[in-house]
């Protein structure tokens, strides 16, 4: 490995460990280096293929064309627009500019040309966030060449899960919440996207485990199964590795996020149904199960009485999302084509929120619905399309590939992925930077380790 390709390498993994520390990277500083650090890595990347005459051309996958097009329509969202075709295509768009500029310019609304979005600034700062996430997803493609350096990424990510574990857990049994009070949250702010994250790392770090712990023979008894993960050749690795997995599941129960809980375990009953399905994951379950009822007799110690309470209120809290939603498809019914503008949500919806005028909504609290507001359906089509086509590849691939250990490794970052798609339905983790990023390494190791011949254990 060249220097150059080292100094990307740890780059990476540095990106990586600092994302979530400073409250999710949501704080435009944070982000702001994020960017810096990641389009530099980039730079030295395109600069170490041309010393080397390296080729940037890998084999394209089918879900990069709808990406592609998507990133280019937030770019044709920034061009100013004569008004006869922004007119066209945004009426509303063009009649908001036209009457601003009617009250307040004293050039004929005609003359001016304007771009799709309703607030440009937005629009660039979320467009270069969303370009750091496809540059490092491409990162991992181009310079993570093997099993080991896919093992030190996934360590990275299950060293700052645990830290974020075991800090949300020492914070909320101290009763020093950084803003929901009796709940977990680690380094950031909000709860639900503390669990959100760890729902990212969870399954990735299972796979890590299950690469640790070869596989008992099939047909044993429980005791045994016990014995052989305790005397594996790495018995070290696999207790720590076990341990900073089962603290994760206890942290995602003690945010008492209802999204989160239910989205992990979705995420995990994807990778034993997945492990099933492809034949080879009756001792996987296993593990899967051992961790699951570990954590939940360690939740059940500590009392789950906040846990069930939360959910019993579920309709109450749910209310205001309720009240969200339909004002937010009015918002879609106004921009249908191509949407307000990537990141325009929060300046855009001040006009929709009747119901609550008082307050400030800076999210839709469904990623979903807020990707189609500001992108329209056009957008949005997109997007689900290269997600869509990416899972459906992958599952292609995953029932063909013979490597033990990629065949875990894909499965990990599909139920990472599968897991967070849920949450997404129930709140904005797209919008937290660093759920984002690890969202983008957990697809890219899935791609990568689906290339690679993978080293047989």
């Amino acid at each position: 490995m060249s220097p150059i390709s080292q100094i990307i390498s740890f780059g990476l993994m540095g990106v990586l460990l600092f994302a979530p520390l400073p409250y999710g990277s949501v704080h435009p500083w944070a982000y702001s280096l994020i960017e810096i650090v990641v389009f530099g890595l980039c730079f030295l990347w395109m600069l170490n293929a041309f010393i080397s005459r390296e080729s940037l051309h890998h084999p394209p996958g089918s879900f990069e064309l709808p990406l592609f097009f998507f990133l280019l329509l937030c770019l044709f969202q920034l061009l100013p627009l004569p008004p006869p075709f922004l007119q066209a295509i945004s009426p509303i768009g063009h009649a908001r500019y036209e009457g601003a500029l009617l009250g307040n310019s004293p050039l004929p609304a005609s003359s001016s040309w304007h771009p799709l979005s309703l607030y440009p600034f937005a629009t660039w700062r979320t467009l270069l966030l969303l370009f750091a996430y496809v540059g490092v997803f491409y990162l991992v493609l181009y310079h993570v060449h093997s099993t080991a350096q896919i093992r030190r990424l996934l360590t990275a990510l299950l060293l700052i899960g645990s830290f974020e574990a075991l800090y949300g857990l020492y914070r909320h049994f101290s009763n020093q919440p950084i803003l929901a009070a009796g709940r977990a949250s680690g380094t950031f702010i909000n709860p639900n996207h503390y669990a959100g994250y760890l729902e990212i790392i969870i399954p990735l770090s299972l796979a890590l485990l299950l690469i640790f712990a070869p596989p008992p023979s099939p047909g044993i008894s429980f005791r045994r199964r016990i014995i052989a993960l305790a005397n594996s050749q790495r018995p070290t690795l696999v207790g720590l590795t076990f341990l900073g997995l089962l603290i994760m599941v206890v942290a995602v129960i003690f945010s008492i996020s209802r999204a989160g809980i239910i989205s992990l375990a979705a995420s995990l009953l994807f990778f034993v149904l997945g492990s099933l399905y492809f034949r080879r994951g009756r001792r996987w379950t296993f593990v899967v199960l051992l961790l699951v009822s570990g954590a939940l007799l360690l939740g059940l110690w500590e009392g789950l009485g906040p846990v069930e309470e939360r959910f019993l209120k579920a309709s109450e809290s749910a209310l205001g999302r309720y009240e969200i939603w339909p004002a937010a498809m009015t918002m879609v019914k106004d921009f249908p084509l191509l949407g307000t503008g990537l990141g325009t949500f929060s300046s855009v919806f001040l006009g929709y929120q009747r119901a609550f005028p008082s307050a400030y909504f800076d999210h839709a609290h469904n990623d979903y619905l807020e990707i189609l507001s500001e992108t329209g359906w056009t957008g949005f089509l997109l997007l689900l399309a290269a997600s869509l086509i990416f899972i459906a590849s992958t599952l292609a691939r995953l029932s063909k590939v013979q490597a033990r250990e990629a065949r875990l490794i894909a499965l990990g970052g599909l139920s990472a992925i599968f897991g967070l798609l849920i949450h997404s339905l129930f709140d904005f983790n797209l919008a937290i930077p660093s759920n984002a990023l690890s969202l983008a390494v957990a697809a890219g190791l899935t791609h990568q380790a689906l290339r690679m011949e993978g080293d047989r254990p």
